[in-house]
């Protein structure tokens, strides 16, 4: 006879205490996506429930135990006629559970994610449209037929909506939210970039500081730590706040700021290579310059892709016709996707054409693999062709000459981040995209010589530039501590 063994009670206590520290977050996620099943938000929905939870916990999740606890928050699910039956509900737990396999294990194990950072910034990546690489394109189509498949799944069971959207924005209902337009001549990207770099800064004078050059003095006070975890960029952080003060262009002239502003100058932003605004899956949620999203190290600054983003969302222009964006998707939209827009779910955006009338205008966004920034504004002769005289110059024209301003978070100057930068001098740092755009300056040169127009098509560097047009056009994402520089009247010039 075999013999029977009691668990004690005081073990099964230990048991239930010693269960997942996290276990109530991978409930609310299994939670949150039953809630939107039937809904036709649910994808969406979806993808909010998993990142939420790498962007508050820190942590991978188990695709297992969301799994386990889908089962028990779908026992509830209804149709027009009441409860669903329970072989409709099995049917829809195994769609969902295949997506969070995807999401949770596939994605991770194909793209060799090595934490919860890398993993939020590849699935708001995948959600945005990203085909950057070839495991990242049929992840985007595995994803994409799942959730297909899920969604005819809903439609073949009527299963209803479980729980309403969560409510827009009060500016929603008006549609795009731009008190900005009233007297300003600037273009919407435009606006947008200065009005992020004025925010960040919390300050309008930061818009009359002149534009840096390469006779603007280095900034000291920050030091390089080492490498960032990806094993491409530097590290930096902050050695000496007061000699950083001294000498930062964007900081050393303003010393007092208006009393509804944050004073930045306890915590300057520097140049963080992977840094982003902090945001957070809610459809509410700013994009904040003060409180580290953890992307990159413990400084407080971003990088050029998360500037280049939070300017067009503040501006209220879409990445994608019809489907306003995420405050999330800062953590996924990398330089890369930039060069071809059009394949990587950013469909508001198109390489630009050059013709015997116009080449740049400001608000074209530059990019090359690892750098991406905006054409701030131009001269008459943006790309410096007046020096050439027949066609056979063409072949001569140079950098040296362009005549346009750039805005951008880079590490120029040691560091200094975010900043407004004469491209000509600008160039002379950054050999890949002064070649780029020489490159698109002589094709510029070929259209007012020939009478022609032509649209470059380059590997390595793009101009790019928002459609704008009404279904591109969509409400803004806000900034953290914005009101302090709405009624710039820089930004109305």
């Amino acid at each position: 006879m075999k013999k029977q063994f009691l668990i004690p009670i005081s073990l099964l206590l230990l048991a239930t205490a010693c269960a997942p520290k996290n276990f109530e977050h991978i409930d609310l996620a299994a939670k949150e996506t039953a809630g939107a099943i039937g809904c036709e938000s649910f994808e969406s929905r979806t993808w909010n429930a998993v990142n939420r939870y790498l962007i508050e916990q820190r942590e991978i999740p188990s695709a297992r135990e969301i799994k386990e606890r889908l089962v028990i928050a779908t026992k509830e699910l209804k149709g027009p006629s009441g409860p669903l039956a329970s072989k409709s509900i099995e049917t829809l737990n195994t769609g969902v559970a295949e997506i969070f396999d995807i999401l949770l294990n596939e994605a991770p194990q194909s793209e060799e994610v090595k934490n919860s950072d890398e993993l939020l910034a590849l699935l708001t990546a995948l959600e945005l449209g990203d085909e950057t690489t070839n495991s990242r394109a049929l992840l985007k189509k595995k994803i994409k037929k799942h959730f297909e498949k899920v969604s005819g799944q809903m439609r073949a069971v009527e299963v209803s909506c479980q729980v309403p959207d969560e409510s827009l924005p009060a500016d929603a209902e008006a549609g795009v939210d731009i008190p900005r337009l009233a007297g300003t001549a600037l273009s919407l990207p435009v606006y947008g970039m200065r009005f992020s770099i004025a925010t960040a800064y919390q300050s309008c004078q930061v818009l009359d500081e002149s534009v840096m050059t390469r006779r603007t003095p280095d900034v000291d006070g920050i030091m390089v730590t080492g490498t960032h975890k990806d094993g491409v960029g530097k590290t930096r952080e902050v050695a000496s706040i007061s000699t950083l003060l001294k000498t930062h262009p964007y900081y050393k002239n303003i010393n007092t700021y208006e009393a509804k502003c944050l004073n930045p100058r306890s915590s300057p932003l520097i140049y963080d290579y992977g840094g982003k605004p902090y945001a957070t899956t809610s459809l509410s949620s700013p994009l904040s310059f003060f409180k580290n999203a953890g992307s990159g190290t413990d400084a407080l600054g971003v990088d050029c892709s998360g500037l280049v983003y939070t300017a067009l969302s503040a501006a209220g222009l879409r990445m994608a016709p019809n489907k306003d964006n995420k405050a999330t998707g800062v953590y996924g939209i990398s330089a890369r996707m930039y060069l071809e827009p059009e394949k990587n779910g950013l469909t508001c955006l198109q390489k630009i054409s050059v013709t015997p009338t116009e080449t740049l205008r400001g608000g074209d966004v530059v990019a090359v693999p690892g750098h991406v920034l905006m054409v701030d504004s131009v001269g008459i002769d943006p790309f410096g062709l007046g020096s050439a005289k027949s066609e056979k110059d063409c072949s001569l024209v140079s950098s040296r000459n362009f005549d346009f301003i750039i805005a951008q978070s880079s590490p120029s100057k040691d560091g200094v981040g975010i900043n407004r930068y004469q491209a000509r001098d600008y160039l002379r740092e950054i050999s890949s995209m002064r070649a780029g755009l020489e490159k698109y300056a002589y094709y510029a040169c070929l259209a007012k010589f020939n009478s022609k127009s032509y649209r470059p098509s380059l590997e390595t560097t793009s101009v790019v530039r928002h459609k704008m047009t009404p279904d591109c056009l969509g409400i803004r994402l806000k900034l953290d501590q914005e009101s302090c520089i709405q009624t710039c009247p820089q930004l109305k010039k």
